[in-house]
């Protein structure tokens, strides 16, 4: 039966296998949007919003056990967001989902701050109302600045991500944030090894050869961790640059439309 499989996807996601709890978080995903189609499942977003909080909240003696938990959950919670539609109407079920991300990405296990950025990616397109709101635009706006300056690269990756989303979809109220997130990214261009950024791969390896036996992190490992990083700190530029463009191709064809001549044209050709 249908509560037969929610419960063993559920299940699953307590077990310490992290390939069996990924699959069932893709699985629960999907589940929850062929349910929505009728209405179904609204219990979902609670219990793996509660299943997050019980998780990073369990005493130390279960520590293992909690982060298993919270990481899985947050996992899960990732596509359920992704698979809800833009018009989805229970702002209730997206304020707890929010408020559980936003708070994990200050927990001090790695994955559970991957798995939770990766939700607020997500997301993006559920928080339109709360971007209304200038302390929660605030709150979500630091959460991912502090993403794009994590000090893991797969954190920070998916932290420009999730920007370069908002920029596309909020590109009137990104203004007050706009600072930080060049300060962001210039460093992150900064501290980028210079054949990413056009210079030659043989150059820049003299450059990054170790003078002596002190340094371990060859090139091609330099390069894994920080093209991804560099590459999405520009797509975030160039994202914003196709909004002003299409801004402005919008103006001018609003200024035609409404110019004397179109106008008189438009008459006498009638």
């Amino acid at each position: 039966s249908r509560d037969t499989v929610k419960k063993g996807l559920l299940y699953l996601l307590e077990n310490h296998d992290d390939h069996l709890a990924q699959v069932a978080g893709v699985v629960l995903g999907k589940v929850f949007a062929a349910e929505q189609k009728d209405g179904g499942w609204d219990t979902l977003v609670d219990v793996l919003c509660a299943m997050v909080g019980s998780g990073g909240s369990s005493s130390s003696s279960s520590s293992s056990t909690a982060d298993f938990k919270t990481i899985n959950a947050l996992h899960a919670l990732g596509f359920v967001c992704a698979e809800l539609e833009e018009d989805y109407t229970n702002q209730d079920h997206v304020n707890k989902a929010l408020t559980v991300i936003i708070q994990s990405i200050n927990l001090p296990e790695p994955k559970a701050v991957l798995y939770a950025v990766n939700a607020l990616r997500n997301a993006v397109h559920l928080v339109s109302r709360n971007f209304d709101v200038p302390a929660e635009r605030d709150m979500i706006m630091k959460m991912l600045c502090q993403a794009a300056t994590n000090q893991d690269p797969k954190v920070r990756v998916v932290g420009f991500e999730a920007l370069a989303l908002i920029a596309e979809r909020f590109y009137n109220k990104i203004g007050p944030y706009m600072e930080a997130i060049y300060t962001i990214t210039t460093n992150t261009l900064q501290t980028t090894p210079s054949y990413l950024l056009g210079e030659s791969e043989e150059n820049a390896k003299n450059h990054l050869a170790p003078s002596s036996s002190s340094s371990s992190l060859s090139s091609s490992t330099l390069s894994t961790h920080t093209d991804k990083v560099a590459t999405q700190a520009i797509e975030f530029w160039c994202v914003l640059g196709e909004v002003e463009e299409d801004i402005i191709e919008m103006n001018r064809e609003r200024a035609a439309s409404s110019s004397p001549s179109s106008s008189s044209s438009t008459s006498s050709s009638s």
